[in-house]
């Protein structure tokens, strides 16, 4: 068991975190670390297989049969490489942990419910994010200015982290 000794706890201020540090959040909600966490739970949503048919009503055999001629066929074309690459795909799923986290995020835009300005913006730039984009895209996509959209979403992610500090969520 780990010991913390008081004194360490004392000389703690609360700006002693890095953002980029997982293992150590910060002692309450900020707006940086809510729209880390909001961006993280919609990388996993991405990640998630959404549309499929349930296990018991699909088939285990593949979806087509190829056969030595078709695979001559593909060779020739120059087709073959993409085909295999195709079919050695592999989909990560997202872990338990992620998932559980994505649950949780995906209620914060509750605390925005009264200002939809400010929920647009969380929702569309929190998207632009986990797409590996920025609100260069937003602006582009949905008009404005990029800087706009920036400043509201940063606004609304400090508005949900006062509403968790408020409701006393546990940091995560």
């Amino acid at each position: 068991m780990l010991k913390v000794p008081p004194q360490s706890l004392l000389q703690f201020a609360p700006t002693d975190f890095n953002l980029l540090d997982d293992d150590h959040p910060p002692p309450s909600w900020c707006g940086d670390w809510v729209s880390r966490r909001w961006v993280e739970g919609l990388r996993t949503l991405r990640l998630m297989p959404l549309n499929r048919i349930p296990s018991g009503f699909n088939n285990a055999w593949p979806p087509y049969l190829v056969e030595w001629e078709d695979l001559l066929a593909q060779q020739e074309q120059g087709e073959l490489e993409a085909t295999q690459r195709e079919q050695n795909r592999v989909r990560l799923q997202p872990s338990l942990r992620d998932v559980t986290r994505a649950e949780t995020v995906v209620c914060w835009p509750l605390y925005l419910k009264d200002r939809e300005h400010l929920l647009l913006a969380v929702n569309r730039v929190g998207w632009a994010f986990a797409l590996d984009r920025d609100a260069t895209f937003v602006a582009a996509r949905h008009g404005g200015m990029s800087e706009t959209w920036l400043a509201r979403y940063l606004q609304g992610c400090g508005v949900i982290a006062d509403g968790l500090g408020r409701d006393r969520v546990p940091v995560f």
